[in-house]
């Protein structure tokens, strides 16, 4: 009985101790990752990014601030595309004024007498 008590409080102890080690590192620490030699694992913010020489990467935790960011990043980018063409369609309404005020201006100087900028010599 004492035997079991004595194993019992052992393997808690022990459970215990390996899981209160420092479960959450400080922000953009690097630490050992068990996989392969090239993997580290980074802490961003919230989330645990696994980098590895591989072409991709892996998110663990939290990857909600990620996604934050990515909508951020796309209501930025759909906003720049809508000033462009509000921008475009002010240059083609002015380029047409400019036409109308040409054309009017033309108008004007036939029904004066003749398609000339300058007025005749008398």
């Amino acid at each position: 009985m004492i035997i079991y008590f004595y194993l019992f409080v052992v393997l808690h102890l022990n459970v215990a101790s390996s899981s209160s080690i420092r479960s959450r590192p400080a922000k953009n620490e690097i630490l050992p990752f068990l996989g392969s030699k090239s993997d580290i694992a980074k802490r961003d913010g919230n989330s645990l990014k696994i980098i590895s020489n591989e072409p991709f990467i892996i998110q663990l935790g939290m990857s909600g601030v990620s996604d934050k960011r990515k909508k951020k990043e796309d209501a930025k980018k759909e906003a720049d595309k809508k000033n462009k063409t509000e921008g475009n369609k002010r240059k083609k309404t002015i380029k047409k004024r400019n036409r109308r005020r040409e054309m009017l201006k033309r108008e004007d100087r036939i029904r004066r007498g003749g398609d000339r900028k300058r007025p005749k010599n008398k």
